[in-house]
């Protein structure tokens, strides 16, 4: 993949990642974590999982998963992922579960 090709990714992930932030309960809650340090860093996974927790903790509403799980597939985080595996399924168990 290109280098415009991983900025439009990149743009794609970040958008989706801050409309899941902006439509919790409360965006700015302890239980985000150190998500905006990650996705500064360009660290999209880890704010991916960031965001999954404290919407989780949160009860949060549909919208929210909806968001995460265009992130997850804009960085083609499946369920089988090594790394983001289990929290791309929790995502998918809110989506099935709403």
């Amino acid at each position: 993949m290109g280098d415009d090709a991983l900025r439009e990714v990149w743009v794609a992930t970040t958008q989706h990642l801050e409309s899941a932030r902006r439509a919790l309960i409360d965006p700015n809650e302890a239980n985000l974590g150190s998500y905006r340090d990650y996705l500064d860093h360009n660290e999209l996974g880890l704010a991916f999982e960031c965001l999954v927790q404290g919407a989780d903790a949160q009860g949060a509403p549909r919208a929210v998963w909806e968001q995460l799980a265009l992130a997850a597939e804009c960085m083609e985080i499946g369920e089988n992922d090594v790394s983001h595996g289990p929290t791309t399924r929790v995502v998918a168990q809110h989506l099935l579960g709403a």
